[in-house]
């Protein structure tokens, strides 16, 4: 195999519908979908941006009541899955913010460390002016290449 063949990876673009705001439910889900998707050698899983919350919230009372915080329930899990099958994730969530702000978080977690990362753009649509502001993108390099959210 040439040097350049051994760096292929399996990458797995997961459709996921989340149920809003069904935390507990979404994350069962998704770590299924890693097992699954790591079942068919996906070294890469990828979900939609906010799939632990659901995606479009009536307002930012709603969208509050559908975050967690980081580190939390869902990155831990993300991480302890992750660090077991040796895969990478990268799937959005809603993360509860010490200010009572909320941000979108692109959570990336993988690797024989099970380490999370996340980077977080504003939370679109209603209820913008409660919402973080972005922090910058940021590039981490991992043993399958340069990863970011």
């Amino acid at each position: 195999m040439t040097q350049e063949a051994s760096k292929l990876i399996t990458v797995a673009g997961v459709q996921f519908d989340p149920r809003i705001g069904e935390l507990r439910e979404n994350c069962a889900r998704i770590l299924e979908r890693i097992g699954e998707a790591t079942a068919q050698g996906a070294k890469l899983i990828v979900f939609p941006e906010c799939a632990l919350s659901g995606y479009v919230f009536d307002d930012l009372d709603e969208a509050r009541a559908a975050t967690e915080r980081v580190p939390g329930p869902f990155t831990d899990a993300l991480a302890a899955t992750c660090k077991r099958l040796g895969v990478y994730v990268v799937a959005g969530m809603l993360e509860d913010l010490a200010t009572h702000s909320t941000t979108r978080r692109c959570c990336a977690a993988g690797g024989a460390g099970g380490r999370v990362s996340q980077d977080a753009p504003a939370l679109p649509g209603r209820g913008q002016a409660g919402c973080a502001r972005p922090d910058p993108y940021r590039v981490y390099e991992t043993d399958i290449g340069a990863s970011g959210c």
